[in-house]
């Protein structure tokens, strides 16, 4: 329960233990997931024990604008944009760090979005929940009536084949869209698979319920006839309901997926109910009721179902690369999601390097799973684009020599191209990486990676009007995850493409929702108020950027992979001009 509210600190505190709250405070600070990140540590420091001191009132962006990042003029601390910077860089290290190393702590600190007040929760699970009976009895209440009860997502594929095959049957022939514009939302059906409740005590259906979800969400983003909400859109609904006209407005999908998963010992009930929602109907609902008592049986039974029931409405390779998809150890892909939600922002060494070591294990886990190696490359694909390789002839080799490693595994694995997407534009050799970029689209068309990607070289080889449709599609298909880097490369496309106030608009949507930021896209915003004539607005961003004069090159940035000279004049030109005034 969460024993601060943050309401300015004008609420009566109910009683809590300070102590305790700081000793998690100190466990927080000397954490992997902070050490270096000083701006991070006193940041946290600061509002914790502003807010134990009973000041919470204080805490204002002007008043840690001041007093924690040091800026003595009232107005320049006033218009600052690093404490919202740095608060975005907080939030994402707080659930990093209770995503691993503080998963089992007794306190979380965390601080919502539009506040900068932390609050703090005891961890300790509900009595009523360890004492609730399993329930044989499908509720009669419509699904989002109903509690979602979030828990780990750890390791379950032997219903997801079935669920998907009977989805998929019924679900392709529909081509109903909502009445939204074609920008917002094209014109075939998308689906938003939502966390599969689970109905039950027992942790092991838990973990089957949450890889139940990733697993239907994985196999039917493999198709291109319709679009698929990622994974990382659809988590938030674990812990609130929301109607399918609800989920239409938030997501600007034509359908939804509501599944529950209950039963006991070898026992084992899946429920899925599609609805249409712009109208709220139900399209269907079906119960699947199997035994575990012989999983590798069941699995080749599904593997076999799954085939059977989607042969209408999608290409043979789909098929193969479906039933390929459901042998592989899912613990592998798991961690893999995590480490490529630990990359971002990839200009951050330290977290390439924590996010190649999580990569690394995904081989150990699974040596024959291409995430492994493609992610494996893919750091170093980044160590050489951000210029952070001390090798980048070694970087290079190896992420060309893994990628082609994880090629030879599945031939179908879309990070693959965009890594080497990534590593030619570093060459500079701008037709390869556009070949490979259009092949993870091609392999790939529901991964918003393979579209944000292939945005990045479209733009950089002079299209940056494509860009735009592309980095469009990428938060189309993942719209509520703010650690991606849609937006901040949604700003950069608009800007290539003169189009300046879109693409203050993005950044300043990117910063909003606490998204990653670094000095590439400060440069960009900087240039972008200068082209639209604030310049004053121009040289206060000039000065955030000082902070990192030591540690990044903005001239030798974007001449590495800018096509066009006179593209890589029109972010370097006013950053000049602003510098020359001073």
């Amino acid at each position: 329960m969460p024993v601060i509210a943050d309401n300015g600190g004008a609420e009566a505190l109910p009683a809590y233990d300070p102590a305790g709250t700081i000793a998690q405070l100190e466990r927080i600070l000397s954490s992997r997931t902070f050490s270096g990140c000083e701006r991070s540590q006193q940041f946290l420091r600061y509002v914790v024990e502003e807010t134990l001191a009973g000041r919470a009132g204080r805490i204002k962006g002007v008043v840690i604008a001041n007093e924690v990042f040091g800026f003595e003029d009232p107005e320049k601390a006033q218009n600052s944009t690093v404490v919202r910077v740095e608060a975005g860089r907080l939030r994402r290290r707080l659930e990093d760090y209770y995503a691993a190393d503080g998963h089992a702590d007794p306190i979380r600190i965390s601080m919502r979005k539009g506040s900068y007040v932390p609050t703090f929760e005891v961890l300790a699970a509900p009595e009523e929940d360890r004492h609730r009976q399993p329930s044989e009895v499908l509720p009669e209440s419509p699904p989002w009536s109903r509690r979602f009860v979030p828990k780990p997502a750890l390791v379950a594929v032997l219903l997801t084949s079935i669920v998907t095959a009977f989805l998929v049957w019924w679900f392709l022939p529909l081509q109903k869209t909502v009445d939204r514009s074609v920008s917002e939302v094209p014109a075939r059906p998308a689906i938003a698979v939502l966390p599969f409740e689970n109905a039950t005590s027992d942790d092991d259906r838990a973990a089957l319920a949450a890889g139940l979800t990733e697993d239907t969400i994985t196999d039917l983003s493999r198709l291109s006839g319709i679009d698929v909400i990622a994974l990382s859109s659809v988590r938030p609904y674990l812990e609130r309901k929301a109607t399918p006209q609800q989920i239409h407005s938030e997501l600007g999908v034509t359908h939804v997926l509501y599944g529950s998963v209950r039963g006991k010992t070898d026992q084992l009930r899946v429920t899925a109910q599609l609805y249409e929602t712009e109208s709220g109907n139900q399209v269907w609902a079906q119960r699947f009721d199997r035994k575990l008592t012989d999983p590798l049986a069941l699995q080749d039974e599904l593997a076999v179902r799954i085939v059977e029931g989607m042969a209408v409405g999608f290409r043979e390779d789909e098929r193969e690369r479906l039933q390929r998809g459901n042998l592989e150890n899912t613990a592998a892909r798991a961690l893999y999601r995590q480490a490529l939600d630990l990359v971002n922002p990839p200009n951050d060494v330290g977290r390439l390097l924590a996010a190649r070591r999580a990569f690394d294990r995904v081989i150990e886990l699974d040596s024959d799973f291409a995430g492994g190696y493609a992610g494996t490359a893919y750091t170093h694909a980044f160590m050489i684009f951000w210029g952070r390789s001390e090798s980048p002839e070694e970087d290079t080799r190896k992420a060309f020599e893994l990628s082609e490693r994880a090629l030879e595994l599945d031939p179908a694995f879309g990070l693959t191209y965009s890594t080497q997407a990534i590593t030619y534009l570093s060459r500079r050799d701008f037709d390869k990486a556009l070949a490979a970029s259009s092949k993870s689209i091609e392999v790939e068309p529901n991964d918003p990676y393979a579209s944000i990607y292939h945005a990045v070289v479209l733009l950089s080889s002079g299209a940056p009007d494509k860009g735009i449709g592309y980095a469009t599609r990428a938060l189309r298909l993942d719209p509520l995850d703010p650690r991606t880097p849609y937006l901040n490369i949604l700003g950069m496309a608009n800007f290539h493409a003169g189009h300046y106030a879109e693409a203050l608009d993005a950044f300043q949507r990117n910063i909003d929702r606490g998204g990653p930021f670094g000095a590439h896209i400060q440069c960009y915003v900087t240039a972008t108020y200068a082209h639209l004539g604030h310049i004053d607005k121009a040289r206060e961003n000039l000065q955030s950027l000082d902070m990192y004069k030591d540690d990044f090159s903005w001239n030798d940035w974007i001449r590495r992979w800018m096509k066009e000279p006179q593209e890589a004049e029109r972010l370097l030109a006013p950053l000049r001009t602003l510098a020359t005034e001073r």
